[in-house]
C-alpha cells in the first residue's frame, strides 16, 4: 500500500496544473489487491473500493484504531470511523401500530 500513498501524496502536491500521471504501481498491484482484478480488464470502481478499504482494514498494524461507536465491539479502525455507519430501517404494522426499528451497519453504502 505504499503505492496508494505515493499516489495520494502525488495527487496533492502537485496541485491543479499538475502533468498527468498514470497510476502504474497501484495497476501492477491489482491481483494482491483484489484476486480477480486483471490489468486491462474492466473493474467496478466501486467493488475497487471496497477490496481496497478491506485490505487497508485487514492490515492492522497500518491503521490506527479509533474510539468506538457505542455498540460497536472489537477492533475499530480510524478508517471504518470514515467510511462506516449504519443503515436504519422501520416497520410499522397498519393493524396494531407495533414499530419495528433496526439498524444495519455498513463500510459503504451502494445508491442504485
Amino acid at each position: 500500500f505504499c503505492a496508494l500513498e505515493d499516489l495520494v501524496q502525488r495527487t496533492f502536491a502537485q496541485g491543479p496544473r499538475s502533468p498527468a500521471f498514470a497510476p502504474r504501481a497501484i495497476a501492477n498491484a491489482l491481483p494482491a489487491i483484489a484476486k480477480g482484478f486483471r490489468l486491462g480488464r474492466q473493474e467496478d470502481a466501486h467493488e475497487f473500493l471496497r477490496y481496497v478499504l478491506e485490505k487497508l482494514t485487514k492490515e492492522g498494524s497500518a491503521v490506527v484504531e479509533a474510539a468506538r461507536p457505542p455498540g460497536v465491539t472489537g477492533k475499530y479502525t480510524a478508517l471504518q470511523s470514515w467510511f462506516s455507519g449504519a443503515l436504519r430501517s422501520q416497520i410499522q404494522c397498519c393493524h396494531c401500530g407495533h414499530e419495528s426499528n433496526t439498524q444495519d451497519p455498513f463500510l459503504d453504502l451502494s445508491l442504485e
